[in-house]
């Protein structure tokens, strides 16, 4: 079987020498097993979880997710909350050989099952498009955390901050596959300006392939970490919302001492 083999063998190669490979996990391992229907251009799950690690984002924040997609940036993070094992819900290749111990692959699958915990989350995720609020849904309750997350379809732009401060983690299109340059040219002012006035108090960070957005968006990043998604070269941009004008704050700033920049 050439498409989906039960134990797959990579070979590589070059003047002189040949090595080959048992490939002991099967599919990619940012495959968590739950997804069964995909929006178009995903975000991958591995992916998501480090967006959330470089978010500095703890499960006992608030997290907002008002662009969700498919929903992998909320799974992920119900996840981590409830301490579920990446891949718990998926087979792996080396299940196949013959070598595979089935008992103690059983006990330290039974052992990461027990480290689940149940423990109250804030996990709010949003779209504007109601097929992928069916696809999150689905994706939600196939991993188990579909009480975990509170769902609702919403234009970004209508929604509002859930509590006085929290995370916002957005992956918006960036007219590579999604979405055209210049919608985008006019959705990240709107996007600024709907952050001042009703985001203070929360960091937000946007994962874009569209290096134009703090320019576009009319705030200055506190932070800009290179990254890829796949071939593209991403930035994750943290922007610290604060209330008031960036004017008046960087004033306050500098009659205390404090020499930071303030965004």
């Amino acid at each position: 079987d050439t498409r989906s083999p039960h134990v797959r063998i990579d070979a590589f190669l070059d003047r002189n020498t040949v090595i080959f490979y048992l490939d002991t996990s099967g599919d990619a391992l940012f495959k968590r097993g739950y997804r069964r229907a995909r929006v178009e251009a995903p975000l991958r799950e591995n992916l998501a979880a480090g967006l959330l690690r470089l978010a500095g984002w703890m499960p006992d924040e608030p997290l907002l997710d008002p662009m969700c997609g498919g929903g992998t940036i909320s799974l992920e993070a119900a996840m981590m909350t409830r301490r579920i094992a990446p891949g718990i819900g998926r087979r792996f290749a080396v299940e196949a050989f013959t070598m595979h111990d089935a008992q103690q692959w059983r006990t330290l699958h039974a052992a990461a099952q027990a480290a689940c915990v149940e423990t109250p989350v804030a996990i709010h995720a949003s779209d504007h498009d109601p097929h992928a609020i069916r696809i999150a849904g689905e994706l939600f309750r196939t991993a188990g955390v579909a009480d975990d997350i509170r769902l609702s379809q919403a234009d970004i732009l209508d929604v509002r901050p859930p509590a006085p401060s929290g995370v916002m983690l957005i992956n918006p299109p960036y007219g590579v596959r999604l979405s055209r340059p210049d919608e985008l040219d006019g959705f990240y002012p709107k996007l600024g300006d709907h952050l001042k006035r009703h985001f203070a108090g929360w960091r937000v960070y946007v994962f874009t392939g569209d290096l134009r957005v703090p320019k576009l968006i009319g705030l200055a990043p506190s932070k800009r970490i290179p990254l890829f998604n796949g071939p593209i070269e991403c930035r994750l941009y943290e922007f610290q919302i604060v209330a008031g004008s960036m004017r008046k704050h960087a004033r306050a700033g500098r009659s205390n001492g404090d020499s930071r920049r303030v965004s």
